[in-house]
């Protein structure tokens, strides 16, 4: 299908989700079920406000800005023979082309787009210093790749100096898809494996795309083999990470390498691209391979990721009907109570509201507990990763020589002896840290999963049981029984729970909540958490703390760089005294590490998080059904006291608002149904 056909289908469902959710929440707000409501319009304005936001990632002179202007089809980024861009440089849709500069200190400026290389490389010291002052360049551009929500986001070079590393670093975990170009002449070098690693964790590799640009440099014959030497490094540095941190045995081996199976690698030739589509060479562009890439990436932008974009909400909107169709009917039977049978309904649902209340406090102290004893099983592991980090420290510079043992040790090479070490030791501690908080957080995941999952089956219990009162006013007991009327194929999703086990469920809860966004029910909701984290958790996992990492590093590093270890070491001439004199100094930043206890705090932080926004968000979905449920018995009170004419005429309205329910699934089943669809294709 053509990128502009699958754009404008999304588009299309995403204008009909939209308009159906703001129908239900006058539905809902009509019928007083007012929480119900609220959280439509918070579905809806995410649903509007949403971006797909698609990175170029890469070393420098890999052709990334021409990748840029190969899909604006015009030469809008700065390209140069030499390393340029020196900011972030966003890429969004307006008719009217223009760029917003966003500056450090948080201003803004507008300039034209012609003046964009003034501002954003360091092609002369002129361009360097204004661009220092810039955080961000956004470009407005009548780009039909980006009309539909899309931002094209433009990285510096992942071996540019550390600002841009940083910038790169904090901006990937931002992404829903990640397009990383290489080159055939140097395929997969030992930074891009390194960021891949690191950076993009296992899970991500479900939203990584590879462009084997300049692909025209090969001859052709030999092409298909560059493509699948690099595939093989790819998959090989990949599974040797995820082997390293979880095990060759564990399922989350088996989940990487399934996916691995079907890894995008695509060979361009960016610049043949560009040059066919300001030429008006279509054969051109075709032949440089970018209609094939363009063509996988709104597919991943579309049917990929956008299932879960739809799907949560639309799921809502099918649970916020069902409530909505079930208070209408007890409206409408309640009509015909009688005042001692009100009075009891009013009695128990009071009752059943702090039973509800109590059983949450009671869950919530669970939970506590809970976190508690999942920090101390976590927090004891540090202690043997600060030992094995020293330990390893320590061997490197026991291994520290001298490349001439019979030259004087002038201070020129005993300050090279102390950077060499000092890069080995940032390199170890940041690869054994990336390692150690990949783990903590899998782990700390596999224990929120399942917890997720018995939280939401309290929530459901709660729900039940604030409206077991409404039953008493209803001739049909199974009025309010909490049913499953709509949702993604659930054998599918069953399928997903086998390869990505519990341990991302965290990922698709906060996505959908607790009470799910694509099926209702118990049994639905487990699918529903699990379908969540296949796009959520995969596409657009957490990235690596690096924070914690750098802070755990700098301790190490800073010191033996800032400190008087050189000057103490001026008239030091023997290599095992220099030796000694840092081993000195990195276990005395060691020690300092564990005195701080930093692992022990993210760890601490980390748990206690996901923990806290699994108890508030319990506490919101039983509090919405207590006081939707106090709501329906204020408004029967009200109808009881009407005359014979205004009950017949509200009973007319709650049949309209069912009947309107109703019309409004009946319009968005087929959505639903291509949906289901998407998914089973994904």
């Amino acid at each position: 299908m053509d990128t502009n056909d699958t754009y404008s289908s999304y588009h299309s469902m995403t204008g009909q989700i939209t308009e159906a959710l703001n129908e239900m929440s006058k539905i809902c707000t009509e019928l007083h079920l007012d929480e119900s409501g609220a959280a439509l319009m918070a579905s809806r304005k995410k649903l509007q406000s949403h971006t797909f936001a698609v990175g170029i990632l890469g070393e420098f002179k890999r052709g990334k800005s021409t990748v840029i202007n190969a899909l604006l089809g015009t030469e809008v980024m700065p390209a140069d023979i030499l390393p340029c861009s020196a900011t972030m440089n966003r890429v969004s849709y307006d008719l009217q082309p223009h760029v917003q500069l966003h500056m450090i200190d948080g201003g803004t400026q507008e300039i034209s787009v012609d003046q964009l290389a003034q501002y954003v490389t360091k092609l002369d010291d002129s361009c360097s210093a204004r661009a220092e002052n810039i955080e961000e360049a956004v470009v407005f551009y009548p780009c039909r790749f980006c009309q539909n929500g899309v931002d094209i986001v433009d990285t510096p070079g992942l071996n540019d100096d550390e600002r841009m590393n940083r910038i790169t670093e904090e901006i990937v975990p931002k992404l829903d898809a990640v397009i990383m170009v290489l080159v055939p002449d140097n395929p997969f070098s030992m930074s891009e494996a390194e960021f891949v690693r690191n950076k993009l964790m296992c899970s991500d590799i479900g939203r990584l795309i590879f462009l084997v640009n300049k692909i025209d440099t090969v001859r052709k014959k030999d092409r298909q083999r560059v493509v699948d030497s690099i595939r093989e490094k790819v998959i090989k540095s990949v599974l040797d990470k995820t082997a390293q941190v979880y095990g060759e045995d564990s399922e989350q081996f088996k989940a990487v390498k399934s996916k691995l199976a079907d890894i995008r690698i695509f060979p361009i030739s960016a610049q043949n691209a560009l040059d066919g589509r300001l030429d008006g060479d279509e054969a051109m562009v075709k032949e440089s391979g970018m209609t094939t890439f363009e063509d996988a990436l709104s597919h991943m932008l579309t049917e990929e990721r956008g299932v879960l974009e739809l799907s949560a909400p639309l799921g809502q909107l099918y649970r916020c009907g069902d409530d909505a169709k079930k208070s209408a009917l007890v409206l409408i039977q309640a009509l015909d109570t009688d005042e001692e049978t009100f009075m009891k309904t009013q009695r128990e649902t009071l009752e059943h509201s702090q039973k509800v209340r109590e059983n949450m406090k009671a869950e919530q102290r669970r939970l506590q507990q809970s976190a508690k004893k999942l920090n101390l099983t976590m927090a004891s592991r540090a202690a043997d990763t600060y030992a094995e980090l020293e330990e390893a420290a320590l061997q490197i510079v026991d291994n520290i020589h001298l490349a001439d043992p019979k030259a004087p040790m002038s201070e020129q090479v005993k300050q090279s002896l102390i950077d060499s070490a000092m890069e080995q030791i940032e390199a170890m501690s940041k690869e054994k840290l990336s390692f150690f908080c990949e783990r903590i957080c899998a782990d700390v995941n596999e224990v929120i999963g399942k917890e997720a999952v018995q939280v939401s089956n309290f929530v459901t219990q709660a729900q039940i049981e604030m409206k077991k009162p409404q039953q008493l006013m209803s001739a049909d007991q199974n009025t309010t029984m909490i049913v499953d009327t709509a949702g993604l194929a659930l054998d599918v999703v069953t399928d997903f729970m086998g390869i990505y086990g519990l341990g991302g469920l965290i990922s698709g809860y906060r996505a959908a909540g607790v009470k799910g966004a694509l099926v209702g029910g118990t049994a639905g909701l487990a699918a529903n958490l699990l379908a969540a984290n296949l796009l959520v958790g995969v596409l657009a996992a957490p990235a690596l703390p690096v924070v914690v990492i750098s802070c755990a590093v700098g301790t190490v590093v800073s010191k033996l760089v800032c400190n008087t270890l050189f000057g103490k070491s001026k008239n030091i001439k023997e290599l095992a005294a220099l030796k000694e004199s840092i081993s000195a100094q990195v276990k005395e930043n060691y020690t300092k590490m564990r005195g701080e206890k930093s692992l022990e705090k993210w760890i601490e932080a980390t748990i206690s998080e996901q923990f806290d926004s699994l108890c508030t968000a319990m506490e919101q979905e039983c509090e919405q059904a207590i006081q939707e449920a106090n709501r329906t018995v204020s408004q029967v009170k009200i109808d009881l006291a009407r005359s014979k004419a205004e009950k017949e005429a509200a009973r007319t309205n709650y049949y309209k608002l069912i009947s309107a329910v109703d019309q409004l699934f009946a319009a968005i089943d087929p959505l639903r149904l291509k949906l289901e669809a998407c998914m089973t294709r994904c």
